[in-house]
């Protein structure tokens, strides 16, 4: 059983004569309020701890299997945590694939992922993050892309909102040298049995 050691003479907070809990109450409801007009910059300290993450992570997969790795799983779960969020949020089991489509744009460009743009090939599509994603923006030029993440973020919210299982292979990538990051989203197999 864990004991709780007091030090200079602390006494444990057993009820509210000092007014902690009035303090707390402030701190929370300051904290709430500033989060609620900036969810922005609120959002971007979260990125950036998941850029931390990977960073940390590539530095043990070495470079040539990193789209296969962790990072891309990773990816792939979040993907599917937040269509399956969407989809609870607004709805989505009766819109239109065009409105998916929307609605994820939205959210991957306000929470500042980058500005997307979706172009449609006969055999395969390309999400391009106008300007380069947040992933590689922080990275800045490596010389080779970095966006494993996001790759496989992309793969797991395809999947979850359209029932369509595809890879995603970043081709394009700023952290490369390159004016965009941009996606190849190919369907594995035969893969159409989707209603979208």
């Amino acid at each position: 059983m864990e004991r709780l050691i007091l030090l200079d003479e602390e006494e444990p907070i057993e009820d509210d004569v000092d007014g902690t809990s009035n303090i707390y109450d402030n701190v929370k409801k300051e904290v709430r309020d500033f989060l609620e007009e900036n969810y922005i910059s609120s959002v971007e300290v979260l990125r950036g701890c998941v850029v931390d993450i990977c960073k940390v992570l590539e530095n043990l997969i070495p470079h040539d299997i990193r789209f296969s790795t962790p990072l891309y799983e990773a990816g792939v779960c979040s993907g599917e945590r937040v269509g399956k969020w969407l989809v609870e949020q607004f709805s989505l089991e009766e819109k239109s694939l065009k409105e998916i489509v929307c609605y994820s744009d939205v959210l991957i460009s306000e929470f500042g992922f980058g500005q997307v743009k979706f172009l449609k090939r006969k055999d395969y599509n390309i999400l391009r993050a106008k300007g380069g994603t947040f992933f590689a923006k922080e990275y800045g030029y490596v010389g080779a892309p970095v966006c494993y993440y996001f790759s496989g973020f992309i793969a797991g919210a395809t999947r979850l909102l359209s029932g369509i299982d595809v890879t995603v292979k970043e081709v394009s990538c700023i952290a490369a040298g390159d004016h965009h990051c941009e996606f190849v989203i190919r369907p594995k197999g035969g893969n159409r049995n989707s209603k979208y």
